[in-house]
C-alpha cells in the first residue's frame, strides 16, 4: 500500500474495515523525511485488531500483520523478507512507493496486490505497471474521496486499475479477491503435476476443433521450460495484461468477460483481436 499527503485518513479508514484474519500481510509505504519520528504504527494500531509494527530489516513477513515503512528507508520485499536501505536526506528518494511495488511484483508475481491511496505527484504509477506486468492486481482510491488526488489520478490514468474504490470499501473487495478462484486457482496450479507437451497439444487441438480458432498459433504459444498449464504464461506478447484482467472479472462476476480490440504480437507485428 502506498500513501502520501492525506494518506493517514485513507489508511485509517482502510484498517478500520479490515478483518483480523485475512491471511494476508499488508505493507504500508509512505513519504516520510529521514529523522522524522513516525507515529503511524501506533495511530493505525488504534483503529484495527490486526497487529501493526514498524518494518525492520530481514523481517520475514507473516499473515495478519501490517508492516509500516520507517522514515529514511527504502523498503523492498525479497523472498518474502523485508529489506531496508538507508538513505540520507540530501539523497532522499522521491519514489519509495514505486521502489517497493517493483520489488513486490518481482517477489510475488501474480499474487502481488498493490493499492494506491491519497497523495500528490505520481509515485506508485511506475510500480503498479510492474505489478500488472506480472498479472497482479491493482486497487486505487477513488479520487473524489482523496484529500490529494494526484497519485490516485495518475494510477487510474494508466488504464490498469482493477478496482477504484473509497478506502472503506477496499478491504471487503481485497478479501473477496484473495479468497476467489483467481488466486486460489493459481495456488492449486502450483501443486499440479506438469503436463506433457503431447497432452498440451491435444488440449489445444480440441479447443481449435470446438471453437474454430487456432489458439495455439494466434493467441497462445507453449511457455519455455517445463510444460505447464498456466494460461497466462502461454499468452502471446501483448495479451497477458488484458487476459489476466478478463479472468479476474469472470471469476468475480461468475459470468463471461469480454475484451475488445486487444493487441497480440505475432510475427513481429501486432494484430487486434477480441476475447
Amino acid at each position: 500500500m502506498g500513501a502520501s499527503a492525506g494518506g493517514l485518513d485513507a489508511l485509517q479508514e482502510f484498517v478500520e474495515q479490515l478483518p483480523a484474519d485475512t491471511g494476508m500481510a499488508l505493507i504500508v509505504v509512505t513519504h516520510q523525511h529521514p529523522g522524522h519520528t513516525s507515529l503511524l504504527p501506533e495511530l493505525l494500531g488504534r483503529k484495527t485488531k490486526v497487529t501493526v509494527v514498524e518494518a525492520a530489516d530481514a523481517t520475514k513477513i507473516e499473515p495478519n500483520h501490517i508492516y509500516v515503512s520507517p522514515p529514511g528507508e527504502y523498503l523492498a520485499l525479497r523472498g518474502g523478507t523485508l529489506q531496508l536501505t538507508h538513505f540520507e536526506a540530501k539523497n532522499a528518494p522521491q519514489l519509495p512507493i514505486d521502489h517497493f511495488f517493483r520489488s513486490l511484483a518481482d517477489d510475488q508475481q501474480e499474487r502481488a496486490v498493490c493499492i494506491v491511496l491519497s497523495g500528490t505527484g505520481t509515485d506508485g504509477t511506475i510500480g503498479l505497471k510492474a505489478v500488472k506486468a506480472e498479472s497482479g492486481m491493482v486497487m486505487v482510491q477513488k479520487p473524489q474521496t482523496a484529500k490529494y488526488a494526484g497519485m490516485p489520478s495518475s494510477a487510474i490514468g494508466t488504464g490498469l486499475a482493477d478496482y477504484v474504490l473509497p478506502p472503506s470499501e477496499m478491504p471487503q473487495q481485497l478479501v473477496a479477491y484473495a479468497q476467489g478462484p483467481y488466486l486460489q486457482g493459481a495456488a492449486a496450479a502450483a501443486e499440479t503435476p506438469a503436463v506433457s507437451t503431447e497432452a498440451m497439444q491435444k488440449i489445444l487441438l480440441q479447443l481449435r476443433a470446438r471453437s474454430g480458432h487456432d489458439f495455439l498459433g494466434y493467441y497462445l504459444e507453449p511457455a519455455e521450460g517445463q510444460p505447464k498449464m498456466n494460461l497466462l504464461e502461454m499468452a502471446r506478447e501483448g495479451l497477458q495484461i488484458e487476459l489476466a484482467s478478463a479472468i479476474r472479472q469472470a471469476a468475480a462476476d461468475g459470468q463471461e468477460a469480454r475484451r475488445k480490440d486487444g493487441r497480440v504480437k505475432s510475427n513481429r507485428d501486432y494484430s487486434h483481436v477480441n476475447m
